[in-house]
């Protein structure tokens, strides 16, 4: 096998697994807040976050989607075919994983807020249940109250966890638009030397198109006055051979004339 053929391979093989992660993800966003949501949901869920995180930091290594130049060096060879295919099937990818992964941590805010808000209204209600509580309702008031004050911790830090990966998300976002707006500007700025260039060419064959006509007119006007000083020399041939005959004839009637006399 090729070294390219290798390489091609070897990110089919990255795109599809983040591919299927994708969609483990996508399958799991509808149990958030159900009943078959918790701890276990909560742990899958987020092992296949860092699984396309990772993928996604490999896959634009190998591909060398980045400003990075060393980065770029390192990158794949790869056909300029499978190159522009990949990454354009890699954006798609990216852009359904922000997409999943939005929409998953939006649910694990609200769904830890509601829990929150849910705990907070038991406590306030547990000195009502515990006044139900006969005999040594002490020892099972207190251990009511740790129970629920490590549920609120507990809440309270998926909340944080939940607010914080939100931020993060948001960051990465807004590195990404300012890449894609150096990218622009870089391409703008191309473009612009590209016609900066190409506008130097154009002054200077406007210039020779302007030589050229200046050329034509002048040979046009060479032509005019050679055309009419040879008109001017047919009609000097013309007078002379005109006054020539007159001569010949001036010449020749007399002679003509004498020897008819003498005959």
């Amino acid at each position: 096998m090729s070294s390219n053929a290798a390489n091609v391979k070897k990110v089919q093989g990255k795109l599809k697994e983040l591919s299927v992660q994708i969609s483990k993800m996508r399958k799991a966003v509808p149990k958030i807040g159900t009943k078959k949501d918790g701890q276990k949901l909560r742990i899958e869920i987020e092992s296949i976050r860092d699984i396309c995180s990772s993928s996604i930091k490999e896959l634009t290594a190998l591909l060398g989607i980045t400003t990075d130049c060393k980065s770029k060096r390192e990158a794949l060879e790869l056909n300029k075919t499978y190159r522009t295919k990949f990454v354009r099937d890699f954006g798609s990818l990216q852009k359904d994983f922000k997409k999943v992964n939005s929409q998953t941590l939006e649910l694990e805010r609200k769904t830890s807020i509601r829990s929150s808000d849910i705990t907070m209204v038991d406590i306030t209600m547990a000195p009502d249940v515990d006044s139900n509580y006969s005999g040594g309702g002490e020892q099972q008031q207190q251990q009511f109250s740790m129970e629920q004050k490590q549920r609120v911790n507990q809440i309270h830090q998926q909340t944080v966890q939940t607010e914080q990966m939100l931020q993060q998300e948001r960051h990465n976002e807004v590195q990404q638009i300012n890449k894609d707006l150096h990218l622009v500007k870089d391409m703008f700025q191309d473009i612009n030397g590209m016609i900066n260039e190409q506008g130097e060419d154009i002054d200077r064959i406007e210039a020779d198109v302007e030589a050229a006509t200046d050329h034509v007119e002048k040979g046009t006007k060479d032509l005019q006055v050679a055309r009419e000083i040879q008109d001017s020399i047919a009609k000097k041939k013309c007078v002379l051979l005109a006054i020539f005959i007159v001569i010949l004839l001036a010449i020749s009637l007399p002679l003509i004339i004498n020897a008819s006399k003498d005959s």
